[in-house]
């Protein structure tokens, strides 16, 4: 998948599932999983859609937080993805919720939290 088609793709995946309080999504482990699939595909420009849709299907779905903290956390361990969020801000908005105050392309706080 390349460039606009990738974008398009994602946003209605993203769409699909969220619409109607999730009616659509059956399985919250498979949404999340995809979610962090998707957050790993080079050239993402979706990544803070997909940051919200994580952030706010493991707030919302009590049952499902140990699963999406424990793919968050190998997201954050995936030395190669953290590696390229320096070089690419979608990437870097699915490992980091920035402060919406700070300018969103800085990478200044990626860098300093690095494990």
């Amino acid at each position: 998948m390349q460039g606009a088609f990738r974008t398009t793709l994602v946003d209605k995946v993203i769409e699909v599932c969220s619409a109607n309080g999730y009616a659509a999504v059956s399985s919250f482990e498979w949404y999340i999983s995809n979610l962090c699939k998707l957050a790993r595909m080079p050239g993402i420009t979706n990544g803070f859609q997909i940051k919200q849709q994580l952030m706010d299907v493991i707030i919302r779905v009590k049952m499902v937080r140990p699963f999406g903290v424990k793919s968050m956390v190998e997201i954050l361990e995936d030395a190669e993805m953290f590696g390229q969020s320096s070089r690419d801000v979608a990437l870097a908005e699915v490992i980091h919720a920035k402060n919406p105050q700070k300018d969103p392309t800085s990478y200044e706080e990626i860098e300093l939290r690095r494990p």
